[in-house]
């Protein structure tokens, strides 16, 4: 026999009484507790979106304050091009700081949403940033927004420039496609394959760039390292 109907003796125990087998449980005001009460809700297994929203807004943000900081005291341009391409590349981050916010228009998503798939976003996110930061550094005082050419212009061949050609290109484009993880939403690949093409552009010049200021250095260099992927592209 079940115990159903409880209520509560002299000491504040729990008393239970038998109805039909069946267990039902009354508080002191005769009402049956909500089971909401005596469960987790599924929403505090797991961390709130927003909360990832703030770590991949910090990482970028990280990643812009250093560039900003970074940009004082390069040498001087000898040869440079548009300084389009700057204004490209702020819109190309602008539009994926866009499109990985809220907003009611989409197209459903690629990947589900879960705790995993947020780790795995935030750590290429993460690798992305440190990655650039540290191909940023190696750079040092040759480095320029737009695809130019500096005066007493230095091949780096050292630091993450032994990995790859482009390594900033590398750690941007791997935050990039971390931060569209995280989101998970069709709509944000479109805005990574804008930042693909935009840096793809930008490579190619650079490439003609370094091959005329740098003839004999720089096609060993293209031969034996690989321009963004190691070992593949």
């Amino acid at each position: 026999m079940g115990f159903g109907l409880q209520r509560r003796g002299p000491m504040g125990a729990v008393l239970a009484a038998p109805i039909g087998g069946n267990r039902a449980l009354v508080n002191a005001a005769g009402c049956t507790p909500a089971a909401s009460t005596t469960a987790l809700a599924p929403s505090t297994l797991s961390a709130h979106p927003m909360h990832f929203s703030a770590l991949y807004a910090a990482l970028w943000f990280v990643l812009a304050a250093y560039w900003v900081y970074a940009a004082w005291g390069n040498k001087k341009t000898a040869h440079g091009l548009n300084p389009v391409w700057r204004l490209l590349a702020i819109a190309a981050v602008a539009g994926l700081a866009f499109g990985f916010g809220s907003h009611p228009f989409g197209l459903g998503r690629f990947v589900p949403s879960s705790p995993l798939i947020q780790a795995l976003g935030l750590a290429s996110c993460a690798g992305g940033v440190a990655f650039a930061i540290w191909a940023r550094r190696s750079l040092g005082r040759n480095w320029s927004g737009n695809p130019t050419i500096k005066e007493d212009h230095e091949l780096i061949v050292s630091g993450p420039y032994r990995i790859v050609r482009h390594p900033i290109y590398s750690g941007f484009l791997l935050a990039a496609a971390g931060t569209v993880l995280g989101s998970g939403k069709v709509r944000d690949l479109l805005f990574l394959a804008v930042i693909v093409t935009a840096c793809a552009a930008k490579i190619r010049i650079e490439e003609s760039l370094m091959m005329r200021q740098f003839p004999d250095a720089y096609p060993e260099y293209r031969r034996r390292t690989k321009a963004v992927i190691p070992w593949i592209l």
